[in-house]
């Protein structure tokens, strides 16, 4: 890639610009210096859409795999989606190991990441290649004292999984 780089580069035409703007996006940085940085910066945007692809998925399975109810006949808890499963006993226990961590940093941790993003984005500046490379996808198409909105949705997205799940 760097050779490439370099080869056109020296030309300066149009397909090395062609490319640049192809590979960078529609807000091409000023000058790159670092593949590696816009490779993170990409990879950083990427898990950010697909984060919020399947946040919603992701937040209804991990409640449905943690709420228990009282079994009347038993007096022990069972697991309200797979009743004839007891709570934290064999393959719910393994299963409940994992899913308070993903409770905890996935489905309350990742809209209060994407809003700090957002606001550093915010407090930065919104045009700013860095932030737009990284976190473009979380304000683009908004104005900006909208901002806040599609982490609005993901709290709305917990709030129908928790109506869904325990049946509120």
């Amino acid at each position: 890639v760097a050779i490439l780089h370099k080869k056109l580069q020296s030309t300066n035409s149009k397909v090395y610009r062609f490319l640049l703007h192809s590979f960078i996006g529609s807000r091409p940085p000023t000058q790159i210096h670092n593949w590696q940085q816009v490779f993170k910066r990409r990879a950083v945007r990427s898990l950010i859409i697909l984060f919020t692809i399947v946040f919603f998925l992701i937040t209804i399975r991990t409640f449905q795999t943690i709420y228990c109810v009282p079994d009347r006949s038993s007096n022990k808890l069972i697991l309200f989606v797979e009743q004839s499963r007891e709570c934290y006993v064999g393959l719910h226990l393994v299963m409940s190991i994992f899913a308070w961590p993903v409770l905890f940093l996935f489905v309350l941790g990742f809209p209060v990441y994407c809003f700090g993003a957002v606001w550093h984005a915010r407090k930065t500046g919104f045009d700013l290649p860095s932030n737009y490379e990284r976190f473009g996808s979380l304000y683009t198409g908004l104005k900006r004292h909208s901002f806040w909105f599609r982490q609005t949705t993901l709290i709305i997205n917990i709030t129908v999984a928790v109506q869904t799940v325990f049946q509120l």
